[in-house]
């Protein structure tokens, strides 16, 4: 599941730790450009219930922020996303959409 609209600054969206992320981090940026099955980079977190508002989700799942296509940011479920290899770690992490 891609959450392609947390990114407007809405007061229950999740805290975004970069502006230039948020602002790239939606389909009202990325036009006809669609995410699904890609590849990305893990490249920040959110979990539910986490004590750091930075790290904390608005819905009972972890989201994923992906980097792809040289620039995109996108949020995704985990429960959604497959590593590439499994030595690596967030957030280095590299997984399929």
């Amino acid at each position: 599941m891609v959450y392609d609209s947390i990114n407007q600054g809405r007061r229950v969206d999740v805290l975004w730790p970069d502006d230039r992320w948020r602002q790239h981090g939606g389909k009202n940026h990325w036009g006809s450009w669609l995410p699904d099955g890609r590849q990305g980079t893990v490249v920040h977190f959110w979990c539910p219930s986490h004590p750091d508002r930075r790290y904390r989700s608005h819905v009972d799942r972890t989201i994923l922020l992906l980097e792809m296509n040289g620039g995109n940011y996108v949020p995704v479920a985990e429960a959604g996303c497959h590593p590439v290899d499994d030595a690596l770690t967030e957030p280095e992490r590299v997984v399929d959409v």
